[in-house]
């Protein structure tokens, strides 16, 4: 019995892992929805000004390994309020996205 307890422990397990992996989660300020993200408002001005930041390191990421693969630069004429500014416009037409799913259109709108 104790044997048949442990298999059955071990399949639960097997399959609830799998289908964790199976799931998508993005943390941090890339995973916040992009309706929570609209919402913030000036009562979340700490949140708004963290997730800015993130943004710009996150796509200043993005582009230095497409500079050292490439050699071109996406981000030589843009100005690091457009991220800001794309992703509300984003968020607002995409309330069920999230905030990653923002900058990488954002990036991948950039002339290459």
């Amino acid at each position: 019995m104790k044997r048949y307890a442990s298999a059955l422990l071990a399949a639960v397990a097997i399959f609830l892992n799998n289908t964790a992996m199976a799931q998508t989660y993005i943390g941090g300020y890339g995973g916040i929805r992009c309706s929570d993200f609209r919402a913030l408002g000036s009562n979340g001005k700490e949140i708004l000004d963290s997730t800015w930041t993130w943004m710009l390191g996150y796509v200043s990421g993005l582009n230095m390994i497409w500079k050292n693969v490439k050699g071109t630069d996406p981000l030589i004429r843009a100005d690091a309020k457009e991220v800001l500014a794309y992703t509300v416009h984003y968020c607002k037409a995409n309330p069920h996205r999230n905030v990653l799913n923002a900058v990488n259109d954002y990036w991948f709108s950039l002339p290459k």
